[in-house]
């Protein structure tokens, strides 16, 4: 028997056998909690509709597609069918207007990239969502979603080198990737998880008004307000408030003996930093108690 026919021969054995079923799609309408949703999974895997499809239950490629385009088309100032409809509130901070834009292009024109006096002018809008509308309006043409070329990663160190995590001015000059998406490439190649932690100056910005106008209180409200990534939890949130965020924390100096207080309370709990916080004087952010902990380690060799 020929090599060929007996590689046909078993063939049936070692190949499997792919079957197709077909899903039909869902005619029904989308919500805002679903396009919300969308918008933030696009923030991550770009247009990756095969990656963001199983994340939406009854919901088709193509159907994720098509109403990511009709979102932008209403970015671009088409929004009254949505605000008829009460899809989409007017303050919704997805929504950018035609004056919007036009306000934007000519303050940049006129100042320079002062990212923060621009944002003044805007009512609900950090320095980091002007900075990135104004790259998404000079270079839209331009702008890529999805997987990063070996070309674009390459250029990604290079500047990286030079701006560090100013990922505003790295987009600027990169040109075809978003604040938000040069931020997300570094931590996917830093091998680091999108977290609280991780949230950009104009996210935390956005969670501080939304506890102001809500309350500490109803976490799951101030999350769907924020419109913060859809992968952080109500209970993340409420963590990283009482960890970093609550007004009573303490932002002087240290003394000496409140970080060596703070060390013995670390030893005595088994090393919980997290029950240290509250024992201390003053209540410090977690972050910072970390931070004076392994600078005393570091002099203390312990």
């Amino acid at each position: 028997m020929s090599f060929n026919a007996f590689r046909s021969y078993l063939r049936p054995f070692f190949v499997q056998q792919r079957t197709y079923t077909a899903k039909k799609p869902t005619s029904k309408l989308w919500s805002l909690e679903e396009s919300k949703q969308l918008l933030d999974f696009v923030k991550i895997y770009g247009r990756d509709w095969v990656t963001i499809a199983p994340h939406f239950k009854d919901r088709g490629r193509k159907s994720l597609s098509s109403r990511y385009l009709f979102m932008k088309k209403q970015e671009s100032g088409d929004v009254h069918t949505l605000f008829q409809t009460g899809e989409i509130p007017p303050d919704h901070p997805i929504v950018w207007t035609l004056e919007d834009d036009k306000l934007i292009l000519e303050l940049v024109k006129r100042n320079g990239h002062k990212w923060k006096e621009i944002s003044a002018i805007f009512k609900d809008r950090s320095a980091d969502d002007i900075a990135q509308r104004y790259t998404l309006l000079i270079n839209d043409d331009k702008i890529k979603r999805g997987s990063w070329t070996k070309e674009e990663t390459a250029e990604f160190d290079k500047l990286f080198a030079i701006y560090g995590d100013d990922f505003v001015s790295l987009s600027l000059k990169l040109g075809t990737r978003t604040e938000e998406q040069c931020r997300l490439r570094y931590r996917y190649l830093m091998g680091l998880p999108v977290t609280v932690y991780s949230l950009s100056e104009g996210q935390i910005s956005r969670l501080l008004k939304a506890i102001e106008e809500i309350g500490p209180n109803d976490f799951k409200a101030v999350l769907k307000k924020a419109q913060l990534p859809y992968s952080i939890t109500a209970d993340d949130v409420a963590k990283f408030y009482r960890r970093e965020l609550d007004p009573k924390i303490v932002k002087d100096e240290w003394t000496k003996e409140e970080v060596e207080l703070m060390v013995d309370l670390y030893n005595e709990l088994d090393g919980c930093m997290e029950l240290v916080q509250p024992r201390l004087p003053k209540k410090r952010a977690l972050k910072d108690m970390w931070t004076h902990y392994n600078d005393y380690k570091q002099k203390h060799l312990l």
